[in-house]
């Protein structure tokens, strides 16, 4: 084969893929916002406990979003070192960013979730370029994102901070930085385990699993609106939830959706664990592109 032809072999490959990726993430993203119950997010029948966006706009977003990911598949399915990939996709993201405010009049929808997903997509990228197995896509994220705490240092010099700087110097929370920067060690190995062995399907089953990461995210957007005590409580009263049986028992259920109008009425919402799962069901989907 020539070098044209190995070339036009790899720019195929790399855009089938990017591309197969990035509607794969949108899938994931529609299908964590079409969640219900969600307790306190907002879904279709709900705006939860937000008065500046619907369903609408979250769906706008996503579709405004899905092209920056394949960007950054693309950025990732190269020669280039994890470090050097995580610097070029640091840049996409920001003018991804810039395209969500426009598309949403400037309501924060998605930035949380644009970092999360597009560094995993990403990662994913990478391993395929390098022909890796599915597992090691936690350690490509870790190489990508070594040094990303460093985020956090001479925050005493900046004038305006972010959600999650000034939560990092109020309480030391290093959210999904910290999450990432350990290659996500408890979304692979405790969540998706549990949700892909559950005998549920569909909605209950997503409504299932953000419970499950309710009761164990250290949420910096409950905190946000709130403060660390009303974290707890959510996280304790999620995982009460679960222990009656969760979606499979009728108390569960019950419980579930009295957890949701307590959540609205309480100013509560569950931001970093709607992002964790739409990453979930979008790694248990990506694993077909391994096998």
């Amino acid at each position: 084969m020539s070098k044209y032809e190995e070339y036009t072999c790899y720019v195929y490959k790399r855009d089938r893929l990017s591309y197969e990726i990035s509607q794969l993430a949108l899938k994931s993203m529609i299908t964590e916002v079409s969640t219900m119950p969600s307790y306190g997010l907002v879904s279709p029948v709900t705006k939860g406990s937000h008065k500046d966006m619907d369903y609408y706009t979250f769906l706008e977003s996503s579709f405004a979003i899905a092209p920056f990911i394949k960007e950054m598949v693309e950025a990732g399915y190269s020669y280039e070192t994890p470090k050097n990939i995580f610097k070029a996709i640091r840049i996409i993201g920001i003018k991804c960013e810039e395209t969500m405010f426009k598309v949403t009049k400037g309501v924060n929808t998605h930035k949380g979730m644009i970092f999360l997903i597009g560094v995993v997509a990403t990662a994913l990228g990478k391993a395929l370029y390098e022909k890796v197995s599915f597992n090691k896509v936690q350690i490509i994220l870790k190489d990508m994102c070594e040094n990303i705490l460093d985020d956090f240092k001479d925050l005493h010099k900046k004038k305006e901070l972010t959600h999650g700087e000034t939560l990092y110097l109020k309480y030391g929370f290093v959210g999904i930085r910290g999450e990432i920067k350990n290659g996500l060690e408890n979304i692979f190995q405790e969540i998706i385990p549990k949700h892909k062995s559950s005998n549920l399907k569909g909605n209950d089953l997503y409504s299932e699993t953000l419970l499950m990461l309710i009761s164990k995210v250290e949420d910096s957007t409950i905190v946000h609106r709130q403060n660390i005590e009303k974290l707890r409580e959510v996280q304790r009263r999620a995982y009460e939830i679960l222990n009656l049986g969760g979606f499979n028992s009728e108390e569960g259920i019950k419980a579930a959706h009295d957890f949701e109008k307590q959540c609205i009425d309480e100013n509560v919402s569950p931001g970093g664990a709607a992002d964790l799962l739409a990453l979930v069901i979008f790694l248990t989907e990506s694993e077909r592109f391994f096998s």
